[in-house]
């Protein structure tokens, strides 16, 4: 047996009066319990969480941005091309062949000069999407071919010439930022590329810059200069036709002097005639 014993106070209760009659009391109390208990619970329901847990890793991947003439991406790009003749772009992972692997071009454009952040650029890849058309150029001008897919990803654009910049000058480098991702745990998102509204890029900084060129253009007759605003349609117009004018006024020029030359020598063949006569 086991015995508790303890003492209840009745304590007189706390007043602001000068004397009390209430009675104090106490009281004592002892307890018994046996030595032996035993105890019993009901069935015990186990709670079971799971908990989904991403072993990250590192490694190193290398990449390769290259430039093709056609549309198989099996002939390399020469150093010059004629406008407006496709330039095709491939980001590739080299030496690994992996269906878990994402390459993801960010951000694409295109420079005249080595430097990447140079004046001036041309727009190709924004924010995972195709960049919007700029001034009037066709709206073919710029074409995202594959992109957030395994081991590689394409795109080819128009090529131009730059505008107020000689023909020695004209040169086009291209420059990308990549991103390579691993989705074997659906790590990888893939971006959403509607008319107007793009998703803005959260690469956690991990994006690597690639660029390839030069590549020489070389302006055919046919085309005039790229011109990046709302009026360049006019304005090539406007050039087109004062071409025009020039040329019809060269060719008027030279059937006059012709039809000058032809009257003077009749006239001098006339004279001579006539003094033979007399």
């Amino acid at each position: 047996m086991v015995s508790v014993s303890f003492l209840i106070w009745r304590f007189l209760a706390p007043t602001s009066a000068v004397i009390q009659r209430a009675p104090q009391n106490k009281l004592n109390v002892t307890c018994l319990f046996d030595a032996d208990v035993l105890l019993s619970s009901s069935n015990v329901i186990p709670q079971i969480e799971a908990d989904e847990i991403y072993a990250g890793n590192t490694g190193a991947f290398a990449v390769a941005l290259n430039l093709f003439s056609n549309e198989y991406f099996n002939e390399s790009l020469s150093g010059e091309v004629n406008v407006p003749s496709y330039i095709y772009a491939e980001v590739k992972l080299v030496d690994l062949d992996d269906d878990h692997t994402i390459v993801q071009l960010e951000e694409c454009w295109a420079t005249r000069t080595e430097n990447n952040s140079g004046l001036p650029t041309y727009p190709i890849v924004q924010s995972g999407c195709v960049a919007p058309p700029s001034g009037s150029e066709p709206a073919d001008a710029k074409m995202l071919i594959r992109n957030y897919q395994p081991n590689f990803a394409t795109f080819k654009l128009m090529s131009f010439v730059w505008t107020n910049f000689t023909d020695a000058e004209q040169f086009i480098y291209i420059h990308c930022d990549v991103t390579i991702c691993q989705n074997s745990t659906g790590q990888c998102d893939s971006p959403t590329c509607p008319e107007k509204k793009r998703r803005s890029v959260d690469n956690n900084g991990h994006s690597q810059r690639l660029s390839a060129g030069p590549v020489h253009i070389v302006q055919t007759t046919d085309h005039l200069l790229l011109q990046d605003g709302a009026g360049d349609e006019d304005e090539a117009n406007e050039s087109a036709y004062n071409i025009f004018q020039l040329v019809m006024f060269v060719l008027l020029a030279s059937v006059m002097i012709g039809a000058g030359y032809l009257i003077w020598g009749k006239l001098v063949q006339d004279r001579k005639a006539k003094e033979i006569l007399l």
